[in-house]
């Protein structure tokens, strides 16, 4: 597939994500991605405001999933796995949001362990959330099923 044919496949599959996405189309989509957020990076840089680049990361959110999903079809995987990354960099999110810390204010055996805890919990989300992103990008790379899958025929 081509890098335009590429983009508009990216771009009209906002929704969809039925059917199956080939490397070249994944790939391409990705490319673009990259170069629409190095110009909204330039764009920022001139009007000194961080807009743009805010406005695309949400604005290619949902069709970045959909072709993820379409991408896993492509080698008979379920889309599920797309989330894997995302649920995992909520838990961190989550954790890193805990309020009642407490850092050993009266207690310093009992801060210590806490923070020991938190430490040890923030670091095993984000081994799961590089483990799970390392996966995908795996994936991603892979060559998809040589014929009819049960997510559809592939595309060229």
């Amino acid at each position: 597939m081509s890098f335009t044919g590429s983009v508009e496949a990216f771009l009209r599959g906002t929704f969809d994500v039925s059917g199956r996405a080939c490397r070249s189309e994944f790939w391409y989509a990705m490319l673009f991605g990259v170069l629409a957020g190095l110009l909204a990076a330039f764009v920022d840089s001139l009007t000194q405001r961080s807009l743009a680049s805010p406005a695309l990361n949400l604005a290619f959110l949902v069709p970045g999933l959909s072709l993820q999903v379409r991408r896993l079809h492509d080698f008979g995987r379920t889309g599920r796995w797309a989330l894997a990354p995302v649920g995992a960099f909520l838990l961190l999110a989550a954790l890193g949001m805990v309020p009642d810390l407490d850092l050993g204010i009266g207690d310093p055996d009992r801060g210590a362990a806490d923070l020991n805890l938190f430490v040890a919990l923030m670091a095993g989300s984000g081994l799961l959330l590089a483990a799970a992103a390392t996966l995908l990008l795996v994936w991603d790379c892979l060559p998809g099923s040589a014929g009819p899958n049960r997510y559809g025929p592939p595309r060229s």
